[in-house]
């Protein structure tokens, strides 16, 4: 499916591609409310307002959406499933949830990155997030694995997360907070440069890593090992 000339919707638009591999461009001149879309390859959406969802949207290949400048992306239906990578090019906040897990292309929006999920998210890509970034999977037997994520940039992170929440190799230039119902496992240094670090547990907070912030909150059934670092900085 390809419109990409002369469209200017006011209304929902639905795409439903025939076949598991078939791709959906859409660039619209006003804003982009998607009806119950199912597309099996991939989604490109451009619009000079905002792009949002009135339906839930299966999409099999990755998603690629760029609201008009000072818009924002809202796709927020509690039954979308992404399989591909998620990316924004352009706008101030993005909102996206998934019934399942999620990868996240990389996004540069000037606003917030707000994730929700019943499954594991993935940072695959850079995110540059002027605003706040939150992370939350908030249902139980499920893991947030934020790894080597030298490109995670914004003015504050929280992750919340089910289950166990394994953070590894994470600086972050502004607050962190991690909450988990089960346990915390810090596999290696996690720094909130020049801010505070929060972590709170219903599990074990553990980890050979350093934890480093100006401040430190922790709150578990149990709090590091012989070998965990804990640093003001």
């Amino acid at each position: 499916i390809t419109l990409n000339s002369g469209l200017a919707a006011t209304g929902t638009i639905a795409l439903n591609t025939a076949g598991a591999t078939g791709d959906a461009l859409v660039i619209n001149a006003t804003g982009i409310d998607f009806a119950a879309s199912t597309v099996g390859g991939a989604l490109t959406a451009t619009a000079t307002g905002a792009i949002t969802d009135s339906g839930a949207l299966s999409i099999g290949g990755t998603t690629t959406v760029a609201p008009g400048a000072g818009n924002s992306v809202t796709l927020d239906t509690a039954t979308n499933n992404f399989t591909g990578a998620v990316s924004a090019t352009n706008g101030a906040n993005l909102t996206l949830v998934d019934a399942n897990a999620i990868n996240l292309g990389a996004n540069t929006i000037s606003g917030n990155l707000s994730v929700t999920t019943a499954g594991t998210i993935t940072p695959s890509g850079a995110q540059t997030i002027g605003g706040s970034i939150t992370f939350n999977t908030g249902v139980a037997a499920q893991d947030i694995g934020l790894l080597d994520n030298a490109g995670l940039t914004g003015t504050s992170l929280t992750v919340t997360s089910g289950a166990m929440t394994t953070v590894s190799t994470l600086t972050f230039g502004g607050p962190v907070t991690l909450n988990s119902s089960g346990a915390i496992t810090v596999t290696s240094a996690v720094t909130a440069t020049g801010a505070a670090l929060s972590a709170t547990a219903t599990g074990a907070i553990t980890g050979a890593g350093g934890l480093t912030g100006t401040t430190l909150t922790l709150s578990g059934s149990s709090i590091g090992s012989a070998t965990t670092a804990l640093t003001l900085g």
